[in-house]
């Protein structure tokens, strides 16, 4: 557990101790029926976007689900029944959540009930009021997605991204925090390694301090479990997160601790599964407590404990990724 999250326990109310401590007790048990609540939600705000990348099953076409996004309304619904108990929200999951235009409301809504709100962005809607709109909502973390230095390099995954457009928003954002004297969101530049980018990586450092962002990440790049369709884009061994396949933990606590929501309330595994393969419940329909401890997830929890039973965790890199602040 990170420094951040140790702090986030430690200094939340009772009812969250309480009811991550009976999560953890049921991980650790291997128990299928939970004692609580999900202590994080991944939800998604929009099921569409604005680029075309490569690997990404949105911006690829794979994914033929109607378009559609979450509704405040409905986003009200799942905070109300399970706010309480949340110590983290991830607004994103297969699309650009800047897309929905309500996002700013939904991070206020969920900041005030003592949620840390967390989203993610490829810096194409840094524009206009958003930058102000994202300081007053009480954002905690906003991630900008920028692989590349130059618009040459940007655009080799990340089709149709303008790399002056993203910078300029990076920085209106930084002075909008500054005008407003305000310590969040904290910004974070994600730099996903790959071929054609990893030349790129020492320049990092100094390139993130003079746009003012907090914070530095490299990811390795990942390709929805199907890497050998994407070996173009897979760096040198020493930044591939699968170089270390045999090395992946067997039992994953995804499933004990948190729940995916898509935009029509579809929950399901984790952004592993983005063609809903193994559909949990319908939050809007049954409820965030149904759907967590209905007989689907308890299966699906059963399968987990050996998750070679199971497709999209069998091939799963998640945890020998490679992850690194700067």
């Amino acid at each position: 557990m990170s420094l951040n999250k140790i702090k986030r326990f430690v200094f939340s109310d009772f009812r969250r101790q309480f009811n991550f401590l009976k999560l953890a007790l049921s991980y650790f048990l291997k128990n299928t029926k939970s004692f609580g609540y999900p202590a994080k939600f991944m939800i998604e705000p929009a099921n569409t976007c604005n680029l075309n990348c490569a690997a990404c099953p949105v911006g690829n076409g794979e994914i033929k689900k109607t378009k559609g996004k979450l509704t405040f309304g409905d986003f009200k619904k799942i905070i109300n029944e399970a706010g309480p108990y949340l110590y983290q929200l991830t607004l994103w999951n297969w699309g650009e959540p800047f897309l929905n235009p309500e996002i700013d409301r939904m991070v206020k809504y969920a900041v005030r009930q003592g949620i840390f709100v967390i989203t993610s962005t490829n810096g194409h809607f840094l524009e206009g009021d958003w930058p102000k709109k994202i300081v007053l909502s009480g954002l905690d973390e906003i991630i900008i997605a920028l692989d590349g230095l130059s618009q040459e390099t940007l655009e080799k995954y990340r089709r149709g991204a303008d790399f002056e457009k993203v910078v300029s928003g990076i920085k209106r954002l930084v002075e909008e925090k500054r005008k407003k004297a305000s310590l969040k969101p904290v910004i974070q530049l994600q730099f996903i390694v790959m071929k054609h980018n990893q030349s790129e990586l020492g320049k990092l450092k100094s390139f993130g301090k003079e746009i003012g962002v907090n914070k530095i990440v490299v990811k390795s790049f990942g390709a929805n479990l199907d890497i050998n369709r994407f070996k173009d884009f897979e760096p040198d061994k020493k930044y591939s997160r699968y170089k270390n396949r045999m090395s992946v933990k067997s039992f994953c606590r995804q499933l004990w601790f948190s729940l995916n929501i898509n935009y029509d309330g579809t929950a399901v595994p984790c952004c592993y599964d983005p063609h809903e393969k193994h559909i949990l419940g319908n939050v809007f329909q049954e409820g965030v407590k149904k759907v967590w401890q209905g007989e689907k997830m308890l299966e699906f929890r059963r399968k987990l404990i050996n998750r070679e039973k199971i497709d999209i965790c069998r091939q799963c890199a998640y945890n020998s990724k490679i992850s690194r602040k700067i």
